[in-house]
């Protein structure tokens, strides 16, 4: 029992931290909310917008400016630590795919070795192709407004913020099992029909270089809210082969993100069109689209898809990566 109010209390100072800082923010000429993040504390965000905002302004930083960033607001995100550790690596420090294999073991918090279809294995960050990595705390969580959030591999979840510590505490496996007491919705990223699986992901290879590129459609319908946000995460990256494994490495990164989506109402279906393109000399270019918050006018989160989708990502060593479906009707 005392270890039971414990928790509760710490919970409930940590939810207070976070909403006083959230309030006390509103006074400054910035985006964000946000408040001071140890161990647990939980980055706070005004709108949807602010936290838009928010994920392409840091996606957009290299480890340094992100460094000095979080530093001057008082922070470290989950995202960050696990660049730390991974840029920490020599890659051929390690005599054997063991030893590589022991260190993401010590490491396994933030680290992850991916095998392919092809016995092959890619050192990787946990969350790599999330934005949101960058300003979750080591719980996977943010707030929006009232609101907390947990983020999954498959999903988002969110809570009230009364009931902040069982979001934090509850994995995957136990979420449908605690929903409905304490309204916690959880909205699955693997959505679509016609144009088919939500997330679609491609690899274009070279030799030893290789370009990989993903784009994941997103929907939500907050707690208490009137409408269905939806937005799309785009991630690309390079990657060089030493010793047999994959490593990310820094190249000149060039994309485009052309597609459309549509979300189904009780009125028509009204539909989005994002068309952005971009470069950077980078280890990798991620971000969210729209970023102006973009909201679908009813609670259509279990029919938001995908229309059409033209897009690419390309680096000098290798061919472009493609996604495309139904792209003869793309604009």
């Amino acid at each position: 029992m005392k270890n039971r109010i414990t928790k509760i209390s710490m919970a409930f100072i940590i939810v207070m931290v976070c909403f006083t800082s959230c309030e006390k923010d509103k006074n400054f000429n910035t985006e964000e909310s946000k408040t001071s993040q140890e161990s647990d504390n939980i980055l706070c965000f005004k709108s949807v917008e602010d936290h838009q905002k928010t994920l392409n302004k840091v996606s957009a930083m290299n480890l340094q400016e992100l460094i000095e960033y979080e530093d001057s607001q008082g922070y470290k995100s989950f995202g960050r630590k696990s660049d730390e550790i991974y840029y920490s690596v020599n890659p051929e420090s390690f005599k054997s795919l063991d030893d590589l294999k022991d260190f993401v073991s010590i490491n396994d918090e933030y680290l992850q070795l991916i095998e392919d279809e092809n016995g092959e294995y890619t050192l990787e960050t946990k969350y790599y192709y999330l934005a949101n990595k960058y300003i979750m705390n080591n719980d996977n969580m943010y707030q929006i407004n009232n609101t907390v959030y947990k983020v999954f591999n498959s999903g988002i979840a969110s809570a009230p913020i009364e009931h902040t510590d069982i979001l934090k505490m509850a994995d995957e496996s136990i979420i449908s099992k605690v929903a409905e007491n304490y309204n916690i919705k959880f909205e699955s990223n693997n959505k679509g029909e016609w144009c088919g699986n939500q997330t679609r992901d491609v690899r274009s290879t070279n030799g030893k270089n290789r370009t990989y590129f993903r784009l994941t459609l997103n929907a939500f319908s907050p707690p208490g809210g009137s409408g269905t946000n939806a937005w799309v995460d785009f991630f690309a990256r390079p990657y060089k082969k030493t010793l047999g494994v994959w490593y990310h490495c820094k190249r000149s990164i060039s994309f485009k993100i052309n597609c459309s989506y549509y979300g189904r109402t009780s009125t028509g279906w009204p539909n989005k069109t994002i068309n952005r393109t971009g470069s950077s000399y980078a280890y990798s270019v991620l971000g969210t689209l729209p970023d102006d918050g973009s909201v679908f006018s009813s609670k259509t989160a279990n029919n938001i898809v995908y229309s059409w989708i033209d897009s690419w990502a390309d680096t000098p060593d290798t061919d472009y990566a493609r996604i495309q479906c139904n792209e003869s009707s793309a604009n």
